[in-house]
């Protein structure tokens, strides 16, 4: 019997994690997060200037370039999935589907929303 999340786990090797878009999930993650930081909100924190400056305000810009990068990754990562459960099934079960994304997205965002209140 399947349960509303899928079937059962089968007893075939766990699929390797493809260490490469881990690295570049990093990546993009640090730019969105160094294009947040400001150096008025660190104490004691000056923006750099000079050589250190144009450093800074170019890597600081390509904060954008990282939230592509990560929306990217995740429609890569998803389109897989699903065109692996067309290939096994000959269908996909977009029900299940939205079900799984809602169960792995909504409390993220819940959480947000209740830090906010």
């Amino acid at each position: 019997m399947h349960s509303i999340l899928g079937p059962p786990p089968r007893s075939e090797p766990a699929l390797l994690r493809n260490q490469g878009l881990d690295v570049l999930r990093g990546i993009a993650i640090l730019l969105v997060i160094f294009n947040h930081l400001e150096p008025r909100i660190i104490p004691g924190f000056v923006a750099p200037s000079g050589a250190a400056g144009f450093l800074y305000w170019h890597l600081k810009s390509f904060g954008n370039t990282g939230v592509d990068l990560f929306f990217v990754l995740s429609g890569f990562l998803i389109s897989g999935l699903l065109f692996k459960e067309l290939t096994r099934s000959q269908r996909i079960d977009f029900p299940r589907f939205w079900l799984r994304w809602a169960f792995k997205s909504f409390p993220s965002y819940l959480l947000l929303i209740l830090e906010a209140c």
